[in-house]
């Protein structure tokens, strides 16, 4: 939340951010991005604190009750936001350990230079993924492209 709160407010600033069980908040207009900035979110779809399909004002969980919007609508929005077209599947990913290319991609195109927005799906995983050590070369490489 706090990344994409920082991004919404300091983009141009911020280059780069890498969302992890995250998404923006309830009230998700509040984010007018004034600049270019390159947005990664990677969520579970079990995560049962910040849940991946999002959940309404009120019934979210302390400390989560104001709800929150679904993984898609939060990468849908940054994309609006930033002048991105439409999204495409990419390959699979292989970010955990044990598992193999368990994570889908989904990137937006045509995002103007400097901007980008994706999201990254962990199958079957909950609020906290377990990277492994080629998970997190991954997001170094997307994060300092």
């Amino acid at each position: 939340f706090m990344a994409h709160r920082l991004a919404c407010d300091r983009a141009g600033v911020v280059d780069a951010i890498v969302a992890i069980a995250g998404a923006l908040d309830a009230e998700i207009e509040r984010c007018d991005p004034d600049g270019t900035v390159r947005v990664l979110t990677i969520h579970g779809d079990a995560d049962p604190v910040v849940r991946y399909g999002g959940v309404a004002s009120g019934d979210a969980p302390p400390p989560l009750g104001s709800g929150h919007p679904s993984a898609a609508d939060t990468i849908g929005h940054w994309a609006s936001e930033l002048g991105c077209g439409a999204s495409a599947e990419g390959p699979d990913l292989d970010l955990e350990v044990g598992d193999e290319d368990e994570t889908t991609s989904l990137a937006f195109g045509g995002c103007p230079s400097g901007s980008a927005a994706e999201l990254w799906t962990v199958r079957g995983a909950d609020h906290s993924i377990a990277f492994s050590d080629d998970g997190r070369r991954i997001v170094l490489d997307w994060v300092n492209r």
